[in-house]
């Protein structure tokens, strides 16, 4: 029963943070800068991410210790972890919006996160550094804005 509930949290929890997303980005009052947010700050996560994969390498953790993971995943650089990635930007954009909202999509951030380190298809660094990139990017945008966008643009 343990291995359902991770292999759940690893694989498919995450969709439920993209639907409190998108509903609350459909419905929200100010949907325009909600929207502007929320694509510069994936775009510099994503950017950021990149970089990241690029200077470090960390081999997923079933290619070192030969534990064959909960979910099928090809080898290679596990460095950031994409799923904590999304979920975690997500997290950190709804915080900007909703604090409520976003202490709600980080619990949901941190059981994907734990599910693909226990799913043996991340190490913890991988999910830490995905999170850290999510939150670095929204302020970096958030201030950003702020500081340069025109007011009601």
């Amino acid at each position: 029963m343990t291995d359902v509930l991770v292999i759940f949290a690893a694989k498919y929890f995450y969709i439920l943070a993209v639907c409190i997303f998108l509903y609350y980005g459909y419905t929200a009052e100010h949907r325009f800068a909600f929207i502007r947010l929320t694509l510069i700050t994936a775009a510099l996560a994503l950017v950021l991410s990149v970089v990241a994969s690029a200077l470090y390498y960390n081999p997923r953790p079933f290619m070192v210790t030969g534990v064959p993971p909960l979910v099928a995943h090809t080898p290679g650089n596990g460095f950031p972890s994409d799923h904590a990635l999304l979920t975690g930007t997500l997290a950190a954009v709804m915080t900007m919006a909703n604090p409520f909202l976003g202490g709600v999509l980080w619990l949901i951030a941190i059981v994907v996160g734990a599910g693909r380190v226990l799913a043996n298809v991340h190490h913890s660094i991988d999910v830490v550094t995905s999170f850290l990139i999510a939150a670095v990017s929204v302020l970096v945008v958030h201030y950003a804005l702020r500081r340069y966008a025109k007011p009601g643009k």
